[in-house]
């Protein structure tokens, strides 16, 4: 199966198992098997939001088109996303948006604040800055 992203501004969440030759997207069952090769399935007969374009096989192979929503400032694996090339059977790793979440957290004298940015494929990046004498309640 060879799965093509589309990037599309969404804050929807989208999440793609892969079975053999289904997807179950966002808990709902789509199953390709009955697509022979050289034929197509039109992405109306789909009736899935995610899949735009015609479901091919072609030699054998399952082609795929679905949307890949991002957020308002999309990183470079959401802008341009590769193709997924012999999709193996599971919970599909789509690009994701950055995350980033901000903690403070009492310290003597003050607070710390912990910045945490996760990425997609990437190592959490974590900075820590004192701020001194702030009043703050746990």
């Amino acid at each position: 199966m060879r799965i093509q992203l589309s990037p599309i501004r969404s804050d929807e969440h989208l999440s793609v198992v892969k079975n053999g030759d289904a997807l179950t997207i966002n808990d709902v069952l789509y199953d390709f098997s009955s697509i022979l090769d050289g034929e197509d399935m039109p992405a109306e007969e789909v009736n899935c939001a995610w899949i735009t374009e015609p479901v091919r096989r072609v030699s054998g192979e399952l082609l795929i088109a679905l949307l890949l929503p991002h957020g308002a400032a999309p990183e470079p694996w959401q802008a341009f996303p590769a193709p997924m090339e012999n999709v193996p059977d599971g919970s599909l790793d789509l690009p994701v948006n950055t995350i980033v979440t901000v903690e403070y957290v009492p310290a003597e004298g003050g607070v710390n604040k912990v910045t945490t940015t996760k990425r997609w494929h990437q190592p959490d990046q974590v900075e820590t800055d004192f701020i001194q004498n702030l009043a703050f309640d746990a």
